[in-house]
């Protein structure tokens, strides 16, 4: 029977005057694989240390695979693979050095699982890791998070500053291993367009507060994009219709992005006799930007409207 990995609620950490995560209420369900997505300083990192036992939240409550990390954090991170954005690792040590040290920690290692990463990933196990390059050294972190079979594994930038092959590579990597063994995977990420190809349930968090969350499908369904030729006629046919979201363009040709549901906006821009109405695909990354750039008020009444219908 399927649950959620991790469930917060009302999940605040404040540092002094500075809200970092704000009253996040947030799921992770199991078998999911979620795109946490923010800008940089958004809060990602903030509230997976949290969900590791690293930080305590100023309030609220967290599960993750049915614990309680912040008193049980140990519990936790024996049960969650981790990536984080930054790894420090001896440079003097080779990759078997690293492996054999980390396999202490964990009851469940798998030396199996290991050498079948180390060839798949094509991982020299005799390098020293202050040889290896920026690419292979996240493909290390993530045998050491993949190692001891986690229940979940949560990624932290995993492509920051990786060159395009190097990313590449990696999310190759990662997504064989996503279809092999069918794991709960969290990936925070400012880089939308990669995750778009691998994940089947989005978060958006800006400024500490969770904008949305829910099915990729579902998200990417809820708003839709035109590009028409304006007229006079128009300013007065959309004055006060909930569910636009925004409307670019200069000079004749415009381009209005609105909620899908919202079928009385194309009705009366054709009443309107608008021209050349031409429908189009919205990204992953389209969305974002539209989410995180809205103005408050907005986006109220944007969800407001979704809500509606």
């Amino acid at each position: 029977m399927a649950y959620e990995a991790v469930i917060t609620k009302k999940l605040t950490k404040r540092f002094h005057k500075i809200e970092a995560v704000k009253e996040l209420d947030f799921i992770v369900p199991e078998g999911s694989v979620v795109g946490f997505l923010g800008r940089n300083g958004a809060g990602k990192t903030t509230m997976i240390k949290m969900l590791l036992g690293l930080l305590r939240p100023t309030h609220g409550s967290i599960a993750v695979l049915g614990r309680d990390p912040t008193q049980d954090g140990v519990g936790v991170r024996q049960r969650v693979g981790y990536v984080p954005e930054q790894t420090t690792m001896h440079g003097w040590m080779t990759v078997t050095d690293i492996l054999q040290f980390a396999s202490g920690f964990y009851r469940d290692w798998n030396w199996g699982k290991v050498d079948q990463l180390l060839e798949q990933f094509e991982l020299p196990a005799e390098k020293k890791v202050k040889h290896l390059s920026l690419g292979m050294h996240v493909k290390l972190s993530l045998i050491l998070a993949l190692a001891f079979n986690p229940k979940l594994l949560i990624l932290d930038e995993p492509f920051a500053g990786l060159d395009v092959i190097a990313r590449r590579d990696f999310l190759r990597n990662l997504t064989e291993i996503i279809e092999q063994e069918r794991h709960t995977v969290l990936i925070a990420s400012h880089l939308i367009h990669e995750l778009e190809k691998i994940i089947n349930w989005v978060a958006i968090i800006d400024k500490g507060a969770l904008l949305v969350s829910g099915p990729i499908k579902d998200l990417k369904a809820s708003m839709t994009r035109i590009k028409l030729l304006w007229n006079d006629r128009m300013d007065n046919a959309l004055r006060d219709v909930d569910g636009i979201v925004n409307i670019q363009g200069e000079g004749p040709e415009k381009v209005i992005t609105f909620a899908k549901s919202g079928t009385s906006i194309l009705e009366r821009l054709r009443e309107a006799s608008a021209e050349a109405i031409e429908g189009i695909p919205l990204s992953l990354e389209d969305m974002f930007l539209e989410y995180v750039e809205m103005a408050p008020e907005d986006r109220e009444r944007y969800m407001n409207n979704e809500d509606a219908h």
